[in-house]
């Protein structure tokens, strides 16, 4: 019987990749009590695979290709330069996550580019964007109706417009240089949890006593 490691809460999966074993080889992981099929590499990608982690220099376009009912993808910016258009054709992801290792000075030459049709993941509840060079995010994030978590770390001086139509955000994390918040937070009624990490914020808009304490 498989030996589980369970991580808890889902929106830190940095490391699940060594969290279920069978014979040497991780086939399953499981994240908030629920089974995932996982494939270990980018040759073991098939349709029944259900969460992969991409530490390799592909592009999401082969891996939506080979594994089209994934539910959790993770990829380092190192290797993925864009979320293509294509993302859309996981239908059943839930959780998305694009992050970085080591110092922000060698990201310099990183640009993570975002296709409108992120917009159209209707299952995604976990988005983690850690793009400090992205050029922007499209305002298609707020078409993401079923969004309840969503961490951003950018060097874009304003927060999508999108983001203030997530009526199922239960929890905003903000990382940046410099930011100026919309004034219309207050409107994001069901956030119970929200983490402003900016270096330069400008003054914090009065609809945020609207929010739940």
């Amino acid at each position: 019987k498989p030996k589980y490691k369970t991580i808890e809460p889902c929106y830190d999966l940095a490391e699940f990749a060594a969290a279920t074993t069978v014979d040497g080889r991780t086939i399953l992981v499981q994240v908030g009590g629920q089974e995932y099929n996982y494939a270990t590499t980018f040759a073991e990608l098939s349709p029944k695979t259900e969460a992969f982690i991409l530490t390799e220099e592909r592009s999401l376009r082969s891996v939506i290709k080979k594994a089209p009912n994934l539910k959790i993808l993770v990829f380092y910016t190192q290797y993925v330069s864009e979320i293509p258009k294509e993302i859309e054709h996981l239908t059943q992801l839930t959780y998305l996550k694009a992050m970085h290792w080591g110092e922000l000075e060698s990201l310099d030459n990183i640009l993570v580019s975002i296709h409108a049709n992120i917009g159209n993941l209707k299952k995604l509840k976990h988005l983690n964007l850690d793009i400090p060079n992205a050029a922007s995010i499209p305002e298609e994030i707020g078409k993401l109706s079923s969004l309840e978590e969503l961490y951003l770390h950018t060097n874009l001086e304003e927060l999508p417009k999108g983001v203030m139509t997530l009526k199922n955000l239960k929890r905003l994390v903000v990382k940046g240089k410099k930011m100026r918040l919309a004034d219309n937070l207050g409107d994001l009624q069901n956030l119970v949890y929200l983490n402003l990490n900016v270096a330069q914020l400008d003054v914090l808009p009065k609809s945020i006593a609207r929010l739940h304490s």
